[in-house]
């Protein structure tokens, strides 16, 4: 027998504890905050085909924002109204759509995710 025996190397079973710890910590995270991210996209989505049907005149400027909401309303994206939707200056006859909102999610104890979005869009008139 050999007294010497070389120490074994690897990963014991409280690191491996620790790093499934961490890694579950990080997905129950991204389960809270990707559906944040896919309302985004279904905004950017409805404000990119809006924009399309003004810029070929088969909705009239006047409306667009009534037929944004209920597009959004659709789309499943609830926390967009009209105070969130406006129309910056023209240069060029040409105006900007503006969609900005904030979305706050629970962390943990007083501790909140912030994210903040802003879509625009450039439309003819």
């Amino acid at each position: 027998m050999n007294k010497n025996k070389k120490r074994q190397n690897g990963i014991t079973i409280v690191s491996l504890l620790i790093m499934v710890a961490i890694a579950l910590f990080i997905v129950t995270n991204a389960i809270k905050i990707a559906p944040i991210y896919v309302e985004n996209f279904n905004v950017e989505h409805s404000l990119e085909s809006i924009a399309k049907e003004i810029n070929e005149n088969k909705i009239p400027p006047k409306d667009f924002k009534s037929k944004l909401i209920t597009r959004l309303k659709n789309n499943n994206v609830a926390r967009i109204t009209e105070d969130h939707i406006n129309i910056s200056g023209s240069v060029n006859n040409i105006d900007t759509i503006n969609i900005e909102y904030e979305v706050r999610k629970p962390f943990m104890g007083n501790i909140d995710f912030v994210m903040s979005f802003q879509n625009s869009q450039e439309i003819n008139l």
